[in-house]
């Protein structure tokens, strides 16, 4: 059987791809994965679509806009989209456990940590460290927001003083 340029490419892409492989790079990426769900869509682009060649841009983008249309976590959903066209509702389900158990895993498990040592000094100070940080996260973007809106009542003020000095005239819609 002869196989066109296009089809080599989707015969090559789907002998790659195996159902072990994607769980073991989602149960990785859920593990692992840093950035929110925008990010970890976009590892994942990275990764599956321009690096490893395992899905065309076409079939990710298509699952991109069917996960945004619906409720819920977006990267869980595009993971699912993806084990879906490797092996269906199987697929879907043998990917998803893994993407997001992994982080349920890892919150349990400092969670506990917290609660069994929470008066010890080191967990005390990364619990303070972790104040801190969200703190000055805080503080930065109370500066960032009045930095804007002083950078806007001076742009205010300036055009009203070039009202007033009749710089700047009424548009007259014709």
């Amino acid at each position: 059987m002869t196989h066109t340029p296009a089809t080599q490419v989707l015969v090559a892409r789907q002998t790659d791809r195996s159902l072990r492989g994607l769980m073991r790079y989602f149960l990785t990426l859920g593990a692992s994965g840093f950035g929110g769900p925008i990010a970890l869509v976009g590892y994942m682009q990275r990764d599956l679509v321009e690096q490893r060649d395992w899905y065309s841009e076409q079939e990710f983008a298509q699952g991109l806009a069917v996960a945004q249309m619906m409720p819920g976590p977006l990267a869980a959903q595009v993971a699912m989209w993806l084990g879906y066209l490797h092996a269906g509702v199987r697929g879907a389900i043998a990917v998803t456990i893994p993407f997001v158990a992994a982080p349920f895993l890892v919150v349990t498990a400092i969670a506990a940590l917290y609660a069994q040592y929470q008066g010890l000094p080191p967990a005390r100070n990364a619990r303070f460290a972790c104040q801190r940080k969200r703190r000055a996260r805080c503080h930065r973007l109370s500066l960032w927001t009045r930095s804007i809106s002083r950078q806007l009542r001076v742009a205010s003020l300036e055009s009203r003083a070039l009202v007033r000095r009749g710089a700047l005239r009424r548009w007259r819609w014709s």
